[in-house]
């Protein structure tokens, strides 16, 4: 404490003067003459590393920051200037930096591309339903937009809605039956002809499964069920295909011999007249059962099931079968040809930008070039902004490209940037001094622009 009294007094200011002293740069204590400074001790501070210094008060210079300095030619990225104050420079100002490409139409890392490098998210497509309401969140003309990936088809057991119709997995039950218990056979379209009042069932779907047990089938009775003329008809219990066998006879009575019972009355089927050949045996005269549905005869219930020309399988998927290329396969569906189930092809269309084969020659997408094509720049879909231009798969600006200046593939030479299509050297034009566009004063005195920055002459 009495060095610093000591000192004190010897400068003529007070000890908290001396102790709380006004810190400066060596430069500025040297320019002082040492010691006071508003009645305050300058005490120096460390000096600036030798990169930071300067010397002549007031100077500029240009200054960039980013990883490449190339990209301070591409818009929107541009050097700054730094200022020498106190011998030191200042910060980098004015400048503008590379940032992560982000959908907006603009070139935010300053590689000459725009929006390139956006990966695509996945996204639900408004007002669709089901497997339809799935998208891709793509980037087109500098917008995030949804775009829909899957379209409608058949429904299967999935526990999807691949038709989107809000629902899921109907009308997707396979008939089944235990054909060792007899009274059924299997056809070869998948649907069972029984006799009597056997009826095959169904294989339900059940989230997305299909269930292990047959619901709704009827097998043979273990022995005929003998009808007495009280009861309204005479019916095939054990499905051998003769009534009452074993039985009296009871000629006249009502009989029905189609499968299931329920089908009779229903569409043309109907019950007919017991006859007997014997005091047991008979035939059913003049019933009609239900037969395979026929949809060469269009509007008719042949099966007897309420519902008119519903063939199985008709409408559903069968690319499985079909010798077809591309959507004519994908699209191909079971219908009837000569009243017998049929794989129909789907007819070839026009080729369209969707990656999808829809002329069925066995090439995608052939006739758009997606190198160049402004409405499917680099994939399908990809639509360049106004002003925009399609280079090598990526939508330019060719106003501010260094890259396609005035044009894909034009590139400025090193040192030059692209200002509104013409390639200037930024670092002399006095039109366009750092940057595009900044054009350096001019008055009394003359400017002129060296080393990008606008200095006077």
């Amino acid at each position: 404490m009495g060095v610093v009294l000591a000192l004190a007094v010897a400068v003529g200011c007070s000890v908290d003067e001396f102790s709380n002293p006004q810190r400066k740069t060596t430069t500025e204590c040297a320019r002082d003459q040492g010691t006071l400074l508003e009645g305050k001790f300058c005490v120096p501070e460390a000096d600036p590393p030798n990169e930071q210094r300067c010397t002549e008060e007031g100077a500029m210079e240009p200054c960039y920051e980013g990883a490449d300095p190339a990209t301070s030619l591409q818009p929107p990225c541009r050097a700054g200037g730094r200022t020498c104050r106190d011998g030191a420079w200042s910060s980098c100002e004015q400048q503008v930096l590379p940032e992560d490409e982000t959908c907006n139409g603009t070139d935010d890392d300053c590689d000459g591309r725009v929006d390139e490098h956006i990966d695509p998210a996945p996204c639900g497509v408004d007002s669709l339903s089901g497997v339809c309401a799935r998208g891709v969140q793509l980037c087109l003309a500098g917008d995030n937009q949804c775009v829909q990936v899957e379209h409608p088809s058949a429904d299967v057991c999935n526990d999807e809605d691949d038709d989107c119709d809000g629902q899921i997995d109907e009308a997707t039950a396979r008939p089944c039956y235990d054909l060792e218990r007899g009274g059924c056979q299997r056809n070869e379209d998948g649907n069972y002809t029984c006799q009597g009042t056997c009826t095959s069932g169904e294989f339900r779907c059940v989230a997305g499964e299909y269930a292990s047990t047959c619901d709704g089938s009827v097998t043979p009775a273990a022995e005929e069920l003998c009808s007495s003329g009280s009861e309204p008809l005479i019916q095939d219990e054990d499905c051998d295909g003769q009534i009452d066998e074993g039985c009296q006879c009871l000629a006249g009575a009502p009989c029905y011999t189609g499968s299931p019972a329920t089908t009779q009355n229903t569409g043309p089927c109907h019950a007919g007249k017991q006859t007997c050949s014997d005091a047991t045996h008979g035939l059913c005269n003049g019933e009609v059962k239900p037969a395979p549905e026929d949809c060469s005869n269009e509007g008719h219930d042949d099966d007897c099931d309420g519902v008119m020309d519903n063939v199985l399988l008709r409408g559903q998927p069968c690319a499985d079968t079909s010798n077809a290329l591309g959507a004519c396969k994908t699209g191909a569906v079971w219908d009837c040809t000569a009243g017998k189930p049929a794989c129909i092809d789907a007819k070839p269309a026009a080729e369209i930008c969707d990656s999808v084969d829809n002329d069925c020659d066995s090439h995608v997408d052939e006739g758009f070039v997606l190198d160049s094509d402004p409405k499917n720049c680099g994939k399908c879909g990809n639509e360049c902004g106004q002003g925009l231009v399609c280079c090598s798969g990526s939508c330019i600006d060719t106003k501010s490209s260094n890259l396609h200046c005035n044009g894909c593939g034009l590139a400025c030479d090193a040192g030059k940037t692209c200002c509104g299509g013409m390639c200037f050297n930024t670092a002399a034009d006095i039109n366009h001094c750092g940057h595009c566009d900044t054009v350096c004063e001019r008055g009394l005195l003359s400017t002129m622009c060296a080393k990008s920055v606008c200095r006077k002459l």
